[in-house]
């Protein structure tokens, strides 16, 4: 049997040292035994408790039942002891989420069998928490490798978790540093909200903005769903999850030149880098910083460009790109490229 750390909460103290005793013999790590719900929960929250063992009538205003509420609330495992065996005692404690109840005066045949059940139960239930959480990241860090923005907020929209490329773009440094309605200026803040309420009551919500990144606008398409998780049986919405998709991004893909464009103008590695820049509407500055060259540099990339295409500057350039767009790909790519174009204004 796993060795477990067990808390008696019990106002007779002869009987809570009977059953400390048993629970010892049984292997189990006995770290405390109090009479009172104050007392309690000062240890379970200063240490780590696996299972509490709650009698129903303790010293104090609050009862078992107010403890057993606030195990729950903070996910430990509990068992209610009483010496009424009554129907209502025990719909109160599986209504609550007692893994069982003890019957004064003890049978120890029968609380070993009980106890052995719990335990079970307990360390499937941890098992299972620790596969969730290793499937969790395992997503996460795919969203990472995939290049995604995603968050995932609380109920008062505070970020709980952004993909790598959030950080970024957003200059996130903690989870702690700005709220994710922080992004979006005031008249769009209220239209947010707004949206994400409706979020919170089950509906999944689409819907395009402008946000600022610190440095200039750009379209944003959000798909906002709900964070769903089991509980005994019934799924319930503890979240939100916000998948952003930056419209510039899938554009600036459609009218990016095919390799027979730059084949044919003998451009480059680097020089097909600069060229896709130019393209997303990058200024010299940001196309070194996202290429991690030189300022120089870039613009010596670009003089050579501009003499192999045979253009003087990016508005002859792109309006190059434009009429090749036009002649190998029609009117679709062309009026793709335009509102490129229209975006960035």
């Amino acid at each position: 049997m796993s060795k477990m750390n067990v808390l008696i909460v019990e106002d007779e103290t002869i009987f809570a040292e009977v059953l400390s005793s048993f629970l010892k013999e049984k292997g189990l790590n006995v770290i405390g035994k109090v009479d009172n719900v104050k007392d309690a929960l000062e240890i379970v929250r200063e240490k780590g408790v696996d299972l509490v063992l709650i009698d129903i009538y303790l010293r104090g205003k609050e009862d078992g039942i107010f403890l057993s509420k606030e195990l729950k609330k903070l996910d430990i495992a509990f068992m209610f002891i009483t010496a009424i065996s009554d129907t209502n005692t025990i719909e109160t404690a599986t209504k609550n989420g007692a893994y069982g109840y003890i019957v004064k005066p003890i049978d120890l045949s029968h609380l070993s069998i009980i106890l052995d059940i719990a335990i079970t139960q307990i360390n499937c239930k941890k098992r299972l928490k620790k596969e969730k959480k290793e499937i969790a990241q395992k997503f996460r860090d795919m969203l990472d490798s995939l290049q995604l923005m995603m968050i995932e907020l609380d109920f008062n929209y505070n970020l709980k978790f952004v993909t790598k490329l959030v950080k970024e773009r957003f200059k996130i440094n903690s989870m702690s540093a700005r709220a994710f309605t922080d992004l979006f200026d005031d008249i769009n803040r209220e239209f947010l909200m707004h949206k994400l309420e409706r979020v919170k009551s089950g509906e999944v919500v689409t819907f395009n903005l402008f946000l600022n990144d610190g440095e200039k606008k750009f379209p944003i398409f959000f798909r906002c769903s709900p964070i769903t998780e089991e509980e005994e049986g019934v799924y319930v919405i503890n979240g939100i999850r916000v998948l952003m998709i930056n419209i510039m991004d899938i554009i600036s893909e459609f009218v990016i030149p095919d390799e027979d464009f730059f084949d044919v103008f003998s451009l480059s590695n680097r020089e097909k880098e600069i060229v896709k820049c130019i393209i997303k509407f990058q200024s010299n500055q940001e196309i070194a910083k996202s290429l991690f060259i030189s300022l120089p540099t870039v613009k010596f990339h670009i003089k050579n460009i501009y003499s192999k295409l045979n253009v003087k500057n990016r508005k002859e350039l792109l309006e190059m790109l434009k009429n090749y767009y036009f002649k190998n790909y029609g009117n679709e790519c062309y009026a793709m490229y335009l509102l490129n174009i229209l975006l960035n204004q």
